[in-house]
């Protein structure tokens, strides 16, 4: 045996070999012969741990366990390997183990490409090399197998009985069979005949030849449909089309459905992203739904649609403006005949906004500028906004010195601001939206506010806050209202005496002011112990005092009230800029002058108890109350009704994931059946200080156990892992890796609502009628794992007043390496589905698949 780190050699029969540099017991580097060029245009480095032996005869190198061999940017590992230095050619193969297994196989890299074999011939001269039993990852997760490869200087290679997958065994569950092929690195794989064989059992379908791209990035191509059947529509397809891959920035993939009972659907969708400037996608919805049998009683017909835009400009483009949308704009029954998603389909109600920020003088004047929409798709009312500007300053203090020398005096802390808004509102039911004159629905108006403000501390415990605010209202509308006490005719029909609402558009303007002063602190009280678990208790109290004035805008020097004379004779006074079904949008200016002190008490109670847990203080702190405040007031300038309701609130937390709330208002005055307050207390005429309160209980609780609950690390490892909303795991195909957590052995979600309200009215009798409405309702949600491969996720809803099940959701996930199983089932209710899905999990191959669903969404 050759010892390790010796080099053995024969005399030399010539002289034109290449000088040998030692520069460890296990390194060698080969340089250029100066008396001889060679046809090397690189250094080779040789490393092995076992023995190097240098044949002068043959003018070769061979070395034993454990060869590293690096020329340029090619790279190789092997057991052995044999340099020829006369025709520069390269062999490397495996060695043999104790019981006559190869060990040590050849891995060749050669820039990013790596080849897994068992013997490799490389020539450094021409850059060609042969591989036998070849294993090569290439992009997009592709593992190409050969049973004999020639490797050309370009690095595009020839393949001899091969084959490629996503599976990452040596022996894969599947793959595409193909007798020859040809590799072009970052570009494709063209074959002849391919077909797939899985688990070594060949498919009886192929195709002549296949061209598989391997470029880095997104690709064009055909989306292959899913299928299934529907009580309502008969069988489908859904959701098949094409994918264009524009460019880098721009993507569109344009989906369709089909169904047999003539209904259909088309759903482009637009995703654009500019690096270091904006990104965002823009899709459009159309379906036609059809039910029945057309001719037949039961048969409707109806179009949907829905459209959605997202955008988001990045930070680095501009500092000082910023655009955004959000658009989520949907017909009524859209979601419901055509959803995506279970969140989708459960949703009602969509907002959308289109928003432009931007600011000037140094950031000291913004302005936005936005559109936006709100919808019920429940009861179908619709409002829009276009646009809603705003124009703000910071706070100005036009007495502050630029250089302040000394103490701060009390003038310099004055301050003013500016802000105007204004925007366009349009209220409507969708099915009513082009039917009827949009001037009528429109609203419209700008507010300016000015407020001048003075702040200061009072005996440095107390904050005092002294402002005045103007207010000036711009509208375009405002009412003359009369009674129309004879009949009339509209279009040849009589009209009985009525009300008359007749809206004049004018440019009218709505001011008034007012004068507001504040007072508030808080108070710390503390009572510690030394021996006792409770280690401390602590209230904090947080009273404030207010008050508020503002005059008579009633009077008939502002002119923003009128009157008229009702059916009885009555005089009735009424504001200009308000009917019985149009309310401005900024206000308008109050009838009655008004001095009100107001008061609040706020409350919070927390303790300090012994915690073995805590190794730095020892102790760790319990709320026993949130928050309990007590607020109400009193209005000077009112003849009548002085004092308002008193207020209470509260909420505290139980246990950990369990809260209280609490609310309720109490009434001093005497109520009619009518519900309107007169001038009495209740403690003149029932000898009570307040009606039977309202009363308003909420009970939430919300937990989530898992593995490590009992471990003292609840939540930790969930935290990312909780999907939001009401997906189900069907539904998160294409993110797996965020919602299949196999670290979780376990988990369940525990959600508790429970709704206590009391409702105290004046009966007819005299006597006060007590209403109540309870929400009672629980969900239960997670996945377990009944194998390292199994995984059972679940979603169920509980209606407890009822004691109804509202809504269940089944769903078992199997993974198969490089294959998944899928089943999520909906076993009842108006969404009402199952689907069936096997596919394979590499997103390259996920339209290789068998899915197999039907669905029964509720008309």
């Amino acid at each position: 045996m050759f010892e390790s780190g010796k080099i053995y050699a024969q005399a030399p029969d010539s002289d034109s070999l290449p000088a040998i540099t030692i520069t460890s017991t296990d390194t060698i580097s080969l340089r250029k012969s100066p008396q001889k060029k060679t046809v090397l245009d690189e250094i080779i480095k040789t490393t092995s741990s076992d023995s190097v032996v240098y044949d002068l005869t043959n003018k070769k190198i061979i070395m034993l366990n454990k060869c590293v061999i690096d020329y340029g940017t090619i790279h190789l590992e092997t057991g052995y390997a044999e340099m020829d230095l006369t025709t520069n050619m390269l062999i490397a193969k495996g060695l043999p183990d104790s019981v006559g297994n190869i060990t040590q196989k050849p891995v060749y890299k050669d820039g990013d490409q790596q080849y897994n074999c068992e013997t490799i011939k490389y020539n450094f001269n021409t850059g060609k090399g042969y591989i036998t039993n070849v294993i090569t990852q290439q992009d997009g997760g592709y593992y190409l197998h050969g049973e004999k490869i020639k490797k050309f200087e370009n690095n595009i290679t020839n393949l001899k009985n091969g084959s490629f997958t996503t599976c990452d065994l040596e022996h894969p569950h599947f793959q595409f069979r193909f007798t020859k092929g040809k590799l072009i690195p970052n570009d494709k794989i063209v074959t002849g005949l391919t077909y797939l064989e899985i688990q070594d059992i060949p498919l009886p379908v192929g195709i002549p030849f296949g061209i598989f791209p391997l470029i880095k990035g997104g690709t064009s191509g055909i989306v292959i449909p899913g299928y299934g059947s529907s009580n309502e529509r008969g069988f489908f397809l859904e959701n098949g089309g094409y994918y264009w891959h524009i460019n880098d920035k721009y993507t569109l993939k344009v989906l369709g459905d089909i169904y047999s009972r003539g209904s259909w659907a088309i759903k482009p969708t637009l995703q654009y992203k500019v690096r270091y400037k904006f990104s965002g996608s823009f899709s459009f919805s159309f379906a036609q739904n059809k039910s029945g049998i057309r001719g037949s009683s039961n048969y409707t017909s109806r179009n949907d649609f829905k459209i959605s835009w997202q955008h988001t400009q990045d930070p680095k483009a501009n500092p000082n403006h910023s655009f955004s949308a959000n658009v989520n704009f949907v017909t009524s029954k859209y979601n419901r005949l055509n959803p995506s998603t279970t969140t989708d389909y459960l949703s009602n109600t969509f907002n959308s906004s289109i928003a432009y920020q931007t600011s000037f003088f140094k950031k000291k004047m913004n302005f936005s500028i936005n559109a936006g929409h709100t919808q019920n798709t429940l009861d179908g009312s619709m409002t829009f906004t276009l646009p809603d500007f705003s124009l703000s300053t910071t706070k100005l203090y036009p007495f502050k010195r630029r250089v302040v020398v000394g103490k701060e005096r009390w003038y310099e802390k004055i301050f003013f601001s500016y802000s105007m808004v204004g925007k366009n509102e349009l209220t409507s039911i969708d099915s009513l939206l082009f039917t009827e004159p949009i001037l009528d629905k429109l609203k419209n108006g700008i507010k300016h506010t000015i407020p001048i403000g003075f702040t200061s501390k009072v005996f440095n415990v107390m904050q005092l806050n002294i402002s005045a605010n103007y207010t000036e209202r711009w509208y375009s509308k405002y009412y003359d209202i009369y009674y129309e006490g004879d009949t009339t005719y509209v279009d040849g029909e009589p009209v009985a005496p009525h009300l008359v609402e007749n809206p004049i558009y004018a440019f009218k303007t709505a001011r008034d002011f007012n004068f507001n002063a504040s007072l508030n602190t808080t108070l710390y009280g503390l009572v510690q112990f030394r021996k006792f678990f409770i280690r401390a208790i602590r209230h904090v109290f947080t009273p404030a005092l207010s008050f508020n004035y503002t005059p008579d805008f009633g009077t008939s020097f502002w002119k923003y009230y009128d009157t008229y004379t009702d059916a009885s004779g009555n005089e009735v006074k009424y504001s200009i800029f308000k009917a019985s079904d149009y309310t401005p949008l900024y206000g308008y200016p109050s009838d009655g002058e008004s001095g009100r002190v107001s008061f609040s008490l706020g409350n919070s109670l927390e303790i300090k108890v012994r915690n073995k847990h805590d190794t730095i203080t020892g102790t760790k702190k319990i709320k026993l109350i949130e928050s309990l405040t007590l607020s109400g007031g009193y209005d000077f300038a009112k003849d009548s009704l002085n004092w308002s309701n008193l207020s209470i609130s509260g909420r505290t937390q139980l246990i950990k994931g369990l809260a209280l709330e609490y609310s309720t208002s109490l009434c001093p005055y005497k109520v009619t059946s009518d519900g309107v307050m007169i001038n009495q207390f209740l403690w003149k005429t029932d000898g009570r200080l307040f009606a039977p309160p309202s009363q308003v209980w909420r009970l939430g609780f919300t937990y989530t156990l898992n593995q490590d609950t009992f471990k003292g690390q609840n939540g930790k490892k969930l935290a990312s892992y909780i999907p939001q909303g009401l997906v189900p795991l069907s539904d998160a195909l294409s993110t797996r890796d965020i919602y299949i957590d196999w670290d979780n052995t376990w988990n369940v979600n525990i959600s508790y609502n429970f709704n206590y309200q009391i409702i105290q009215s004046m009966g007819k009798d005299g006597e006060y009628v007590k209403t109540t409405s309870i929400v009672n309702a629980a969900s239960f949600s997670g996945d377990v794992n009944i194998t390292k491969k199994w995984k059972i996720g679940y979603n169920l809803k509980f209606d407890l007043t009822t004691m109804d099940l509202t809504y269940a959701n089944l769903s078992v996930y199997r993974d198969l390496h490089c294959w998944e199983m899928r089943f999520n089932w909906v076993p009842f209710g108006s969404a009402k589905s199952w689907m069936f899905t096997i596919n394979i999990k590499s997103a390259a191959l996920s339209s290789i698949k068998y899915e197999k669903q039907k669905y029964d969404y509720s008309y």
